[in-house]
């Protein structure tokens, strides 16, 4: 009898991540008006762009939009003196009358690309090349006129307590009693959570029925892989200053799927505090990630996935794996429903290294868009497009069934 593994991504695939998309507007659209382009609104073809070079996360959209805008502005309008707080580029935007082009942002977008390490965020990347003096194409007039703000912008990402943009993107997502909660900071603005009332599933209910059942098979191995934040694995929430946050589980509980096995980014931040490294070198397009996924897919605990998975990966632990594998029929099929490219790499990453010890997994890739510029990135992966997971699912199900 066939193993198959079936992984699933969540924004894009099983839900079209309509929180998110209102939070990054109304985030953008705040602090566009702070900095007088309270004329220009993000749309989803920005959105779509980041994520068709890569960028996946919020987190890391949101300061890079600021940031090109900054620099367009600049690039249209000299001012006089060099800007040395934020105060004063506010003051200079307000009275320049500069028009944001959109075309111009996506292209500046676009150029970003070839900026982006493995094993960093977007923006620890990006501020690594800025530093090392790898990019001098990109933010040139920012360079020249406020440079103090692409490492005050870049370098606090992820840090609640440090990044406005964060913590007004979180106040929307989680809403503002969860955000108080979590964070002890006082609110922006009251609302619900924007993961809670916006979001929408994508999935038919035969689809979400039949991922259900397959938790039931003895060959069947469904789970979820999203870079969405998590809680960290077992009672911990908060450690060494670093705060876990409710965010895949909402999208569970949104899909009415939470008995679905699951890895989002809580447990790969969780175990980088544990390396003394950062959450970003486990996300996926890291093998890691994927590796995390199969194992808690198949019923290992999320604390035992994790080390294995890093043992195997980073201490050559070749035996436990093989010994873990030993135990499902073959062959052994792995299949991955994503809307983006990271996903994808990082499973078939995950079937090379295997197979480089004996643990040989076909694996199988549908991609889910019906945007251009993604479908163009997808298919170079070798991903069979579908515009939506129902079909995709359906093309499917002899494949997983077999």
């Amino acid at each position: 009898m066939t193993t198959h593994f079936v992984l699933f991504d969540i924004d894009g695939v099983l839900l079209k991540p309509v929180g998110y998309r209102r939070a990054i507007f109304d985030t953008c659209d705040y602090f566009l008006t702070k900095f007088g382009q309270n004329s220009f609104s993000i749309d989803e073809e920005i959105i779509t762009t980041f994520e068709s070079i890569g960028i996946t996360s919020e987190w890391d959209m949101v300061p890079l939009i600021m940031l090109n805008v900054i620099d367009l502005g600049l690039s249209l309008k000299r001012p006089n003196n060099y800007l040395e707080t934020e105060e004063d580029i506010i003051k200079f935007f307000k009275s320049s009358n500069f028009h944001l082009n959109r075309y111009l942002l996506i292209s500046e977008i676009q150029k970003l690309k070839n900026y982006l390490r493995i094993g960093n965020s977007a923006c620890e990347a990006i501020l690594l090349s800025f530093s090392d003096h790898q990019s001098d194409l990109i933010f040139a007039n920012i360079r020249k006129y406020a440079e103090w703000i692409i490492y005050a912008w870049l370098s606090e990402t992820r840090n609640i307590f440090k990044s406005n943009f964060l913590q007004y993107f979180q106040n929307l997502t989680l809403g503002n009693q969860q955000f108080e909660n979590i964070t002890g900071k006082k609110p922006f603005v009251e609302t619900e959570p924007y993961l809670l009332i916006y979001d929408q599933p994508l999935l038919e209910e035969h689809v979400r029925q039949s991922i259900l059942e397959m938790c039931q098979k003895n060959n069947i191995y469904p789970g979820i892989i999203t870079a969405r934040p998590s809680l960290f694995p077992g009672e911990h929430q908060k450690i060494e200053n670093r705060i876990s946050f409710p965010e895949a589980e909402f999208a569970l509980q949104c899909l009415q799927l939470e008995q679905v096995p699951f890895i989002g980014f809580g447990p790969l931040e969780f175990l980088g505090i544990q390396k003394n490294t950062g959450g970003d070198s486990f996300v996926k397009p890291s093998s890691l990630h994927a590796l995390v996924a199969l194992l808690v897919s198949s019923g290992l605990t999320m604390h035992n996935a994790l080390l294995l998975s890093f043992d195997f990966l980073y201490n050559q632990h070749f035996k436990e794996m093989k010994n873990y594998f030993s135990k499902f029929e073959t062959p052994i099929h792995a299949t991955i429903f994503e809307d983006s490219t990271i996903g994808i790499q990082s499973l078939k990453s995950v079937c090379e290294k295997l197979s480089k010890i004996g643990i040989n997994i076909e694996m199988h890739a549908f991609g889910i868009t019906d945007q251009p510029n993604k479908i163009n990135a997808l298919k170079n992966e070798n991903a069979v497009i579908f515009p939506t997971l129902n079909e995709a699912f359906s093309s499917s199900v002899d494949l997983i069934s077999n």
